[in-house]
């Protein structure tokens, strides 16, 4: 017996636009908030969602198994929302820094604070230190992936994670949140 994301697939294949519909409604809130966070406003979090979802319901033939489904749909709309960014001609990297200082050590507990808060204060990060902590930190990248697909050398990923993480803990202890 197929699963009901098996079926709504199969049906999103053979052209059925309801089927497209339950699919689009199935993911899109969630996927819109993956957006937000590489966006940063909701505007252009927005049009990525709708560019990543024609590129999803173009290339679903390619799914290879539809348990993974949903990490394969946020795949794309990550790599939508960067080369969003990246048609903003916007800078993804930062000047490489000494390897000796490349990646400080910086602890905190974010489980402890309150979800909408920490993404407020991600949305707040620059541009090119929010997109590497949602990859690395969210999203689950591995280094060597977010520098094949930032053009940017690994050294510059872990700096520019550690200096987000080390700017979302100054901004959370900044609102009040850090209550140690």
């Amino acid at each position: 017996m197929k699963t009901e994301n098996e079926q709504i697939v199969k049906a999103c294949l053979d052209n059925d636009p309801l089927a497209q519909k339950q699919l689009y409604d199935r993911f899109a809130p969630v996927m819109l908030s993956v957006c937000v966070r590489y966006m940063g406003n909701f505007e252009d979090a927005q049009d990525v969602l709708q560019d990543g979802f024609v590129k999803v319901f173009s290339h679903l033939h390619q799914l290879k198994d539809v348990v993974q489904l949903r990490s394969w749909i946020e795949r794309i709309m990550v790599n939508t929302a960067i080369s969003a960014l990246r048609k903003r001609n916007e800078r993804l990297s930062i000047d490489e820094v000494d390897p000796a200082t490349e990646e400080l050590t910086v602890d905190c507990d974010f489980s402890r604070y309150d979800v909408e808060q920490i993404m407020k204060a991600i949305k707040s990060l620059p541009r090119v230190q929010r997109i590497t902590f949602n990859m690395r930190e969210v999203e689950g990248y591995p280094d060597d992936e977010i520098a094949k697909k930032l053009g940017i050398t690994e050294v510059t990923v872990r700096s520019n994670a550690s200096r987000a993480r080390q700017q979302l803990i100054a901004k959370l202890a900044q609102i009040g949140l850090d209550k140690e």
